[in-house]
Parts: C-alpha cells; sequence; structure tokens
C-alpha cells in the first residue's frame, strides 16, 4: 500500500499555512485600506480621540460623531466660527469659554466680551471672565483710538492683538 500523505502536507501544516495566508491576507488589507481597518476595531469617536491626541486636529474633526469634540478639534485646527457653532449647542462651562474664544479669535471682540459676561454671570467663580473682559476692553478701546485701522463699529477688527495678550489662563502668549 502507498502512503498517501507525503511529510510536507500534515494535518497541521496545512491549518499553519491556512493561517500564515489569512494573517498576510489581513495585514495587506490593513496596509491598503486603512481607514476600514480602524472602522473594524474604533468606534468614530475613539478615532477622533486617537487623532486629537496625535495632533491632527483636522481629520479629528471629520472623525468625531460628538459635535462637542468636533468643537474642540475644529478649534485646535484654527478653524474657529465653524467651532463657535458647534459650541453654541452647549451651555456648559467649557464650552462657553470656547465659543468665547472662537469669537476673539475671529476678532469679534464685543462678542467675545458679551460671551465673557455670560460666562461671569453664570459662573461667577470661574477666573477666566476676569482676566479675559478687560483684555477684551482694552482691544476694543484701541481700535477705537487708533482710526487708521479698518474697524466696524461693532468691534471686529481684521487684525488681531499682539504679543503680550494674556490667554483665558492669564499666562502671556502670542495669539
Amino acid at each position: 500500500m502507498v502512503n498517501s500523505t507525503t511529510p510536507n502536507s500534515t494535518p497541521e501544516k496545512r491549518w499553519r499555512r491556512i493561517w500564515i495566508v489569512l494573517l498576510l491576507a489581513f495585514l495587506t488589507w490593513s496596509i491598503a485600506k486603512p481607514k476600514a481597518f480602524l472602522n473594524l476595531w474604533l468606534t468614530p469617536d475613539q478615532q477622533g480621540s486617537l487623532w486629537f491626541q496625535l495632533g491632527d486636529y483636522e481629520r479629528a474633526s471629520r472623525a468625531f460623531e460628538d459635535p462637542r469634540w468636533k468643537g474642540f478639534s475644529l478649534y485646535a485646527a484654527e478653524d474657529f466660527s465653524t467651532a463657535e457653532r458647534y459650541f453654541l449647542q452647549y451651555q456648559d462651562t467649557q464650552s462657553l469659554l470656547a465659543r468665547a474664544n472662537a469669537l476673539a479669535h475671529q476678532t469679534d471682540y464685543s462678542g467675545a466680551k458679551r460671551a465673557y459676561e455670560e460666562i461671569a454671570k453664570r459662573y461667577p467663580n470661574h477666573p477666566a471672565p476676569a482676566v479675559n473682559i478687560p483684555v477684551m476692553e482694552a482691544i476694543i478701546e484701541a481700535i477705537k483710538e487708533n482710526p487708521n485701522d479698518k474697524e466696524s463699529k461693532d468691534g471686529k477688527n481684521s487684525r488681531k492683538p499682539g504679543k503680550g495678550s494674556k490667554s483665558s489662563e492669564g499666562d502671556e502668549s502670542q495669539q
């Protein structure tokens, strides 16, 4: 009788080959289609969080489904007008402060001042309004005093404040 199995085709070796082929196919697929690979393992918000932590804020804003996190990603990507629209949906401290900051970054200093005043009214112990309201008032006053700048009557200006302006935490920063 002739043995029909050769030493190279034992059941263990066949399974090992199958697993290797499957693993190689999976790896090839994950490299060729990384978005599909991520979708298999991570929710959109988890993907957004990953991109946010990696500093790719534009990609994070596209990945997030949570509107609040989408707003924070857009803010970090410096898309302040779109971020402001997302923050309008929420009335918590962080969202109100982010909206006020977004308005300031858009050079809508009067709007930012009103937003900081709203934070001060709702959250009297929050430190940001105490720092930012005087900064907004100083910027608005500086714009009024310098008629050579292109300005509008509502406190908007085409230029941003220079070095030495304070952030909401009171740190010296350049905007």
